[in-house]
């Protein structure tokens, strides 16, 4: 049988073999995590951005009958992260793309991790513009989401001066009118000191106040 910490470095490496082999003698070592920071496989898989192996654990887990489909993605380590908190904090498009599609219908992307930010916010934090896009929509999609999530979204993105992803939003995605969008956005822009605070929205204010 393969031991935990063979098992954790495998995910690391995107050692498929390894894996297979681990999961297949012992489908719990997926859930077991290790000593330090509390990640369990698939975490450590998403930190270190091997597809694959996030692929053969969520394929092989979640295809089986013992009910574990939801608590495998919505682990947290001792970071209060789950899985989708990493592939989005390192930016990792395809695994993120991975997670949702295995995650439809839970509430996987409203979970708060760390100072209670969601996966979304640690993308937002980092500018990872492709990550956001990619969530946005299918988050506010959801009838779970109330109007005040995407303004604690926006005003998110203006303090991390996310400029790129305000200007996808306002100009390019089609549900920002949906979620009082325009009024939420006036009302930001009116509490920030222009010149001072977010002196790079000079222009950008000038293009959506017109």
């Amino acid at each position: 049988m393969i031991a935990l910490a063979t098992f954790h470095e495998a995910c690391a490496n995107n050692n498929i073999e390894v894996v297979i082999q681990a999961i297949d003698a012992n489908p719990r070592i997926a859930y077991q995590s290790e000593p330090k920071q509390g990640k369990v496989g698939l975490h450590i898989a998403c930190t270190f951005g091997a597809y694959e192996v996030c692929k053969v654990m969520i394929d092989r887990l979640i295809a089986s009958s013992d009910g574990r489909r939801s608590y495998l993605l919505e682990l947290k380590d001792w970071e209060k992260k789950t899985a989708l908190h990493y592939a989005c904090e390192h930016n990792y498009i395809d695994i993120v793309k991975l997670l949702v599609q295995a995650n439809i219908g839970s509430e996987c992307w409203w979970v708060s991790g760390p100072h209670d930010h969601t996966p979304l916010q640690l993308a937002i934090s980092g500018h990872h513009l492709e990550v956001c896009k990619y969530m946005t929509p299918i988050m506010f999609q959801q009838p779970s989401c109330l109007p005040n999530k995407f303004k604690i979204i926006l005003s998110f993105a203006f303090d991390r001066g996310f400029i790129s992803f305000i200007n996808w939003l306002v100009m390019e995605w089609k549900g920002f009118d949906c979620h009082h969008g325009p009024t939420i956005l006036r009302k930001r822009l009116q509490k920030a000191v222009l010149g001072q605070e977010y002196p790079s929205l000079k222009k950008f204010l000038a293009k959506t106040t017109t």
